[in-house]
């Protein structure tokens, strides 16, 4: 029987999900999809997610082990229907396939018929239960042979009566066998390899989460409210609760939680985003549980070391995936994802586990509580995550510091990635002696600074020496924990780890989100407190840990591993270059240059997918040769560290500059060219008021000229001064190469012919270039301008689903040598299409309804001019 004393606060925890889940159950009776769409969902996702805890738990508190294993095939029932009821709603919902509503339908009243007949077990678990009235003033007496005893009840009695079987005490409870013992050498190797992929998938649903929550917020610009699903990760803090720790690390219970876990790779099969968020969210919940109990169980290295391997599986994963991991609920079939190869891969890890692992029940959470250090130990270690996902989760984030353009005097950061993917091998093989020595901590402080505050190679040697430093903390962190409260501990790390998140949003924060001022252009303070906490804990920790009876086996596999990863992470690397698309002109022999800005809204369309497939599609039907593209800079764990450019680059054939990267602050802006690209520099334009400013100033090599090409992206409405001062630096920068062939790629924010000090007329008079179309008035954001180039076409294409902002395109054509030209003549007619010649057209698949939602538009068709001489 389970114990009374134990029971009764999982017990409560139980019944507060049960009010939970029958309100949110009345709500969506009542309140139709008819009546109110949203708050009847609402109230359905919130009742199936405390199903989804409820029912379980339900279980395992259960104390007839016949009505347990009903509750608990019931309770699989449940979960595993709920994905192919998702999908089918989506079928019915997006697709309008006929006949779906009726296939949910049968799984909707599937689940209600489910959940009745978990509820009704509760007729067993009561029916030794006898209640009797008496009047106490008379001084009944109850006389207890008279009560009948359920089975039970007798069984549990003799049990009790078994006097002669010791109590294990204490010290034998905790000499538990390792979770490898005495196992053969294929066994460890099975569960070696299946403890790595559930740690894989453990890493895909903690990076997608935040992925797909702040989705929201960058379409709505503004606090859209998902950002609370961030606090799920507050879940882990549920195993301060006993009876639901022992559930979370038994066999039964590890298979279960494992089981919701994979709800985060099923995600992108749902199109709808709200289904998306539910889902990964429901994931993190699951696995935030079943990590901590883990954390505080295990009495072994291995575990540890399974959960880092984890995290560099996605890190290698994403070199495949051209920075995605190919799980991730924003990617499927079409767009790079792999998701059946992974839930296969996933399925097959938690059969080995569920034959061959096992479980920790016997090894009880210590109870020992330094209440004054718990807070600051949960503290260190979710500043530890933080790290871990912000600078580890994709080998390019640190490498992209040192990037400083053109010609390049340091690594590449995607191609030259491997450096890292080498680093943080060497860190997870390295000894636990070096994270409580003061000066490794000094190492891995200097380290970060010179990544921080250095370029090029110096910055890149940093970013080295910090990809050991961080794995090598991994086992003493988390084995800090292990002599601390539970409940509150776990509550400090994730809570820590949400803060640190939240604060590193706001370095790059917009003028218009609330006290984004306090942190804005802050990443070091970010930094360095998180660093602050790591050493103030580990540099003073004593540890014990403990290696398994099959450590040399395990220590076999795992550096096996590691070099497998290592030369999986050159050879995809390798197989990149060689198959990359060598930069050729569209229109080579007619010398045109054609060119475009586009804003990408931080590469996810309007359906959470990842936009990079779609955009390199529209580029090539546009053919576009020199190419700015704005709102690029994902490298921060809210975007999901990516890179937006270099899948283009590869498969397009660009050369490409990368901007300023994201330790300037800025949200970013890439140079992609067909052209050679001479000189480059990054620029940080003034920003006073509100966020910083990127720009990147170019000397593309245009058929044996030099073209200054300018991309920028000014600030927001809401700071005036700001676009004031950093329009009249691009001006200057402009200004600084006339006469010279120039080219303007920006973002503006300004009406056009609007006055000083609006940024239009600064920008075109100070800058001293034109107006690609002056008589173009619907503008506000996107402008194209040039000087000494004789301008031959001008389109504005819809942006469909992709982003929110139209790509503009124009065509030159550079003055022969023997002409005689003013920089600045503007003086054209217009002309018909069937009067110039085919390269000179823009593609006739934009015309009309136009092409996977992209169009001509405004105009409804591109403009094709003529110049006329000074005569006419």
């Amino acid at each position: 029987m389970k114990n009374m004393e134990t029971s009764k606060p999982a017990a409560n925890t139980h019944a507060m999900l049960g009010l939970v889940r029958t309100f949110s159950c009345g709500g969506f009776v009542y309140i139709t999809s008819t009546d109110n769409g949203t708050i009847h969902d609402m109230f359905m996702l919130i009742y199936i997610l405390a199903n989804v805890i409820y029912m379980p738990f339900g279980s395992y508190l259960t104390q007839n082990s016949l009505i347990r294993k009903t509750r608990q095939l019931l309770s699989l029932y449940f979960i595993l229907s709920l994905l192919p009821m998702f999908y089918i709603y989506f079928l019915h919902k997006n697709r309008r396939i006929a006949g779906a509503y009726t296939y949910y339908a049968f799984f909707e009243w599937g689940l209600i018929i489910a959940d009745i007949l978990f509820d009704s077990m509760s007729l067993f678990d009561l029916e030794d239960t006898h209640i009797y009235i008496s009047d106490s003033s008379r001084g009944t007496v109850l006389n207890i042979n008279n009560i009948p005893m359920g089975k039970d009840h007798r069984e549990s009695e003799k049990v009790m009566l078994k006097e002669d079987i010791p109590a294990k005490t204490p010290r034998e409870v905790n000499k538990m066998p390792n979770k490898y013992i005495k196992q053969s050498s294929k066994v460890i190797y099975l569960t070696f390899m299946a403890d790595t992929m559930l740690s894989l998938v453990w890493w895909t649903n903690f990076t997608a989460l935040p992925l797909c929550i702040f989705y929201y917020s960058v379409w709505s610009l503004s606090f859209a409210g998902q950002e609370g699903l961030m606090l799920v990760t507050l879940s882990a803090g549920l195993i301060g609760i006993e009876e639901l720790a022992l559930f979370a690390s038994s066999r039964d219970g590890k298979t279960v939680l494992t089981l919701v876990s994979f709800l985060g790779l099923f995600a992108s099969k749902l199109e709808f985003p709200v289904l998306k968020l539910v889902s990964v969210s429901m994931a993190v919940i699951a696995q935030s549980i079943s990590i901590a109990s883990d954390w505080y169980r295990s009495r072994d290295r291995q575990q540890v070391i399974t959960f880092m391997l984890g995290l560099l599986l996605h890190s290698t994963l994403k070199l495949l995936a051209h920075s995605n991991n190919p799980f991730w609920p924003i990617v499927n079939d079409t767009n790079g994802g792999y998701i059946k190869t992974g839930l296969v891969m996933a399925f097959i890890a938690l059969l080995i586990r569920r034959c061959y692992g096992s479980d920790y029940c016997t090894s009880p959470i210590s109870t020992q509580k330094r209440s004054n250090r718990c807070l600051i130990i949960g503290a260190s270690l979710g500043s530890y995550i933080w790290a871990l996902h912000t600078f580890l989760s994709d080998p390019s984030t640190l490498l992209s510091w040192s990037w400083t353009g053109f010609p390049s005097n340091g690594p590449h950061p995607m191609y030259n990635s491997s450096m890292i993917i080498v680093g943080f091998a060497i860190g997870i093989m390295s000894p636990e002696y070096l994270a409580i020595s003061n000066i490794w901590h000094l190492f891995g402080t200097c380290c970060i600074t010179l990544c921080y505050i250095c370029d090029d190679w110096l910055s890149a040697s940093g970013a080295f020496g910090f990809s050991i430093y961080l794995p090598s903390l991994g086992p003493v962190m988390i084995w800090n924990i292990k002599h601390c409260a539970p409940g509150r501990t776990m509550l400090a790390v994730f809570g820590t780890y949400t803060l640190l998140i939240v604060a590193h949003t706001f370095t790059v924060a917009y003028e218009f989100v609330p006290l984004g001022f306090l942190l804005r252009e802050r990443t070091h303070v970010v930094i360095f407190t998180a660093l602050a906490f790591i050493w103030l804990t580990t540099s003073r920790t004593t540890f014990n840990i403990t290696y398994g009876d099959n450590d040399k086996a395990f220590k076999r596999y795992t550096k096996l591993l590691l070099v497998g990863i290592i030369c999986a992470a050159h050879f995809i690397l390798l197989n990149r270059i060689n198959n990359s698309v060598v930069p050729q002109p569209y229109h080579t022999q007619d010398g045109i240059l054609t060119s475009g800005i586009w804003t990408v809204h931080f590469g996810m369309d309007d359906e959470m997918w990842d936009s990079q497939i779609r955009m390199r599609d529209l580029i090539r039907e546009a053919e576009v040769d020199v190419l700015g593209l704005l709102e690029t800079e994902l490298q921060s764990v809210v975007f999901g560290n990516r890179n937006l450019a270099q899948f283009i680059a590869e498969d397009l054939g660009y050369y490409v500059d990368y901007g300023p990267p994201s330790h300037k602050h800025t949200w970013g802006a890439v140079l992609l060219s067909k052209f050679p690209i001479k000189e480059s520099q990054h620029h940080l334009l003034p920003s006073p008021q509100g966020e910083l400013a990127p720009a990147i100033s170019a000397k593309l090599d245009l058929y044996g000229n030099i073209v200054n090409v300018l991309i920028s992206h000014n600030g927001q409405e809401e700071s005036p001064l700001d676009r004031e001062l950093q329009t009249t630096e691009i001006a200057r920068i402009l200004n600084t190469t006339y006469p010279e062939p120039a080219l303007f790629l920006g973002y503006l924010v300004t009406t056009p012919h609007q006055k000083r000090p609006a940024p239009y007329g600064i920008l075109f008079e100070d800058g001293r270039m034109l107006d690609i179309e002056p008589l173009d008035r619907r503008r506000w954001c996107e402008y194209i301008g040039y000087r000494s180039m004789r301008k031959i076409a001008y389109a504005r294409i819809s942006h469909g689903t992709v982003t929110d902002t139209e790509l503009q395109v124009a065509k030159f054509k550079l003055y022969d040598t023997d002409e005689s030209y003013h920089p600045q003549f503007d003086w054209y007619t217009f002309m018909d299409e069937e009067h110039i010649p085919d390269s000179y057209r823009f593609s006739n698949a934009f015309a009309g309804k136009g092409k996977d939602g992209h169009r001509f538009h405004v105009f409804k068709i591109p403009i094709y001019y003529q110049e006329m001489s000074e005569s006419d």
